[in-house]
């Protein structure tokens, strides 16, 4: 609205979420075989990323957060058509060689939500990810941040958790460490983010739209009847 122009409300229609792929009995069903197929440990605890721009998704204060962990279980999955090379000198210096993979993407990216045991992605700028949407309908506990647009669906500490400012390492490797070790608490806000997810349908979106398109069609014919009388 400030670079707009706008001064009436605007009206958001989010993205709709595939819940026959992206749902948590289907993560539940994959999950040992995804998790072999990554060479993943079953106590594992492993954090996912998704994206095709890393430091847009905030990797850097992801492997920062998990240098800061120090948790010898933890593993993180980066998801993605970026490149590694940028990052290998950080993840050297922070000791997590072991911990880190990078995996190009895959028709079927829940594969890797199915691996996974939370979803992290500290956004520096986002309009809508659609990864963590994707996580939470697959029942997933998400991080994200305020500058990813879409924190707007996410209730903090109920359905999800959001970070105030995505370079906040400190907090983020706070919450990783809680989300590794309350299985009770990943779990409640798993679920929750599942339930979330499920409202935002492709119907959703398409009844929303239509809704948009009509009252703008309504506000035209009002506007251009009005200026006809004149």
């Amino acid at each position: 609205m400030n670079f707009c122009g706008r001064k009436g409300p605007v009206d958001v229609v989010y993205n709709g979420l595939d819940m026959e792929r992206f749902n948590p009995f289907r993560r539940a069903a994959m999950r040992v075989s995804a998790r072999a197929t990554l060479g993943l440990p079953e106590d594992a605890f492993v954090v996912l990323l998704v994206g095709n721009d890393w430091k847009k998704k905030g990797l850097p204060h992801l492997l920062e957060a998990a240098g800061r962990l120090g948790d010898p279980h933890l593993r993180i999955l980066v998801v993605g058509r970026d490149t590694a090379a940028p990052y290998q000198g950080m993840i050297r210096r922070l000791g997590i060689a072991e911990q880190v993979s990078f995996f190009h993407s895959r028709p079927d990216i829940e594969f890797y939500y199915a691996a996974a045991d939370a979803y992290a992605g500290p956004s520096l700028d986002d309009s809508f990810a659609l990864p963590p949407a994707e996580a939470m309908a697959c029942g997933l506990p998400v991080i994200t941040s305020r500058c990813n647009g879409g924190s707007a669906i996410i209730h903090h500490g109920t359905d999800g958790l959001i970070l105030e400012d995505p370079s906040d390492t400190k907090t983020l490797s706070e919450w990783l460490a809680r989300l590794a070790n309350d299985v009770d608490w990943r779990s409640l806000i798993g679920e929750a983010a599942a339930r979330t997810a499920a409202e935002y349908t492709w119907e959703r979106n398409a009844s929303h739209m239509r809704d948009v398109i009509e009252r703008a069609r309504i506000a035209r014919h009002k506007t251009t009847s009005s200026t006809r009388s004149e």
